[in-house]
């Protein structure tokens, strides 16, 4: 008895120190030559990933004037279940919502499925001339 007890820790600690970290940002471009506002949600294992959290952080927008309207990125994170028969317990989610001077455009779950058969939202675009918004979506998770 005493055996499996050890070598069960030993491999529960050997996989424990070999896990990967995955990180999500969200990172707001304002592009005035193309009158754009995109917010991209991306993610990156390890070292990779926390690079690319200090990057993001060092160069997003979260505001974008274009011909005197103020564009803005909101983002919300937190925890909840997606069925109240408990299905996936407390799962991470992101709404991405952006105001056009103060007024909401666009709110959405980047990924509405905690078990990740669903597309995922990896980009939202505002086309300020045509005021157009447009979604790319992936299939699966970011995760």
């Amino acid at each position: 008895m005493h055996k499996y007890i050890i070598i069960i820790a030993s491999i529960f600690f050997t996989a424990n120190s070999y896990a990967d970290e995955w990180y999500n940002a969200l990172q707001g471009i304002c592009n005035l030559e193309n009158n754009t506002f995109e917010v991209q949600y991306i993610g990156k294992y390890n070292e990779e990933g926390q690079a690319m959290v200090k990057d993001v952080k060092s160069k997003t927008e979260n505001e974008c004037t274009i011909n005197d309207i103020k564009y803005e990125l909101k983002a919300r994170f937190f925890y909840r279940s997606s069925d109240s028969m408990g299905r996936c317990g407390a799962h991470e989610y992101v709404e991405i919502q952006i105001l056009k001077n103060g007024e909401s455009i666009f709110k959405n779950l980047v990924q509405s499925d905690c078990h990740y058969s669903k597309d995922y939202i990896s980009s939202v675009l505002v086309e300020i001339a045509p005021e157009n918004i447009i979604i790319e979506r992936k299939q699966g998770t970011p995760y």
